[in-house]
């Protein structure tokens, strides 16, 4: 497995934010990991890569635990694409070169500026190279997270609500290029996402969080009206839609 996660858990002070998640993932997976408001998702994806520590559980990546690993080396194996990004005054090309520091000697290569190159074309933000960040939208803003994340070259991948400021075509047309780097390049994804069908529609499997614990953890097709009524008491309805589950909703639970 590229990605194992055992028995984590993480509380503020006294009060468990959550306990005893557990998943693993190999090369070219996507996990989803679904959830109502507070319910830890952006917690848990901090806890993979370190930023925050959990006070139980490994997390592993390829058998190295995170936990002994430096800040640059978890830099070179994960890529985090947070939920918010600080608008700057540097150029979309220079913020997404950024994300090759990891890789950096004493300067840099005409290799790092093709990756940020190529990176920037299959994100379609290569008209975008010399605008500043604080000129773009937060969609576009995010798109760049994604773009610096991704000149990384992890084997990992975290994001955090990628699609939360975008229309439905880039919604689409990011989530399409997500999955395709991570089937064919061999990535291991996690993404928090309140999306359902747009987790059922790319997600290899879907973590559904609830009250500090995993209330389920399945592939799309097996996802239940009864599990989607528990965890966002919501009455909906599970469709066949071209071989893809489609949740309908149809009120809310009494």
């Amino acid at each position: 497995m590229l990605l194992k996660v055992e028995k984590l858990g993480f509380r503020w002070g006294k009060d468990w934010v959550f306990r005893d998640v557990s998943f693993s993932l190999s090369s070219g997976e996507m996990l989803a990991v679904m959830g109502p408001n507070g319910v830890g998702k952006t917690t848990l994806l901090r806890c993979l890569n370190g930023i925050l520590k959990p006070h139980e559980g490994v997390v592993s990546i390829d058998g190295v635990e995170v936990s002994s690993m430096s800040r640059e080396d978890i830099a070179r194996a994960m890529g985090y694409v947070p939920q918010f990004t600080q608008p700057q005054r540097m150029t979309v090309f220079d913020s997404v070169l950024l994300g090759r520091r990891p890789h950096l000697g004493w300067s840099v290569t005409d290799k790092d500026l093709n990756v940020v190159e190529s990176v920037l074309s299959l994100l379609d933000l290569g008209s975008f190279r010399l605008r500043y960040l604080d000129r773009l939208s937060g969609g576009e803003r995010q798109k760049v997270a994604v773009a610096r994340a991704l000149v990384q070259d992890p084997s990992v991948l975290l994001l955090d609500e990628p699609t939360a400021s975008l229309d439905m075509k880039n919604r689409l047309e990011l989530m399409d290029i997500v999955a395709h780097v991570v089937h064919g390049h061999g990535l291991a994804a996690v993404t928090t996402i309140h999306d359902v069908n747009g987790a059922m529609r790319y997600a290899d499997r879907c973590l559904f969080l609830k009250g500090g614990r995993v209330e389920r953890c399945c592939a799309p097709l097996e996802v239940s009206v009864s599990t989607i009524r528990e965890v966002y008491d919501v009455e909906v309805d599970i469709l066949d839609h071209r071989g893809v589950p489609v949740v309908v909703p149809g009120g809310v639970g009494r």
